[in-house]
């Protein structure tokens, strides 16, 4: 096992990153495991949110919202992403070419897409 500090290492240093690994798995678990038995067969926010969706009769104005929602997330969602991309591939290019001079480009436009003849 390689030591914290490169050198010889510490013990105590050794020990109190595993104690730390220790807890940082622990916690998640044992509050998962604590929710489920105090909050198991009572009656919660969330049971009673439950309940009114499951009583909800959507209208189709409703189910019409809902997908336009999702829709112009998705197309939001999408043009971001292009934006991005396009705002990065100048440095990924500038990078790939210090890695290796004779590196080709892929063919892909500045927003990640392909070209029209793929």
């Amino acid at each position: 096992m390689a030591s914290p500090e490169g050198k010889g290492g510490n013990i105590w240093v050794t020990i109190v990153t595993s104690i730390t690994d220790i807890i940082k798995r622990a916690i998640p678990w044992g509050g998962s495991v604590a929710i489920v038995y105090f909050l198991a067969g009572r009656s919660t926010n969330v049971n009673f949110l439950a309940d009114i969706v499951a009583k909800f009769s959507a209208d189709k104005w409703a189910a019409w919202f809902l997908v336009a929602a999702a829709s112009g997330w998705a197309v939001a969602e999408r043009t971001l992403k292009r934006r991005t991309i396009a705002r990065y591939s100048p440095r990924v290019k500038e990078l790939e070419t210090e890695l290796n001079q004779w590196r080709r480009s892929s063919g892909l436009r500045p927003t990640g897409e392909t070209s029209d003849e793929d």
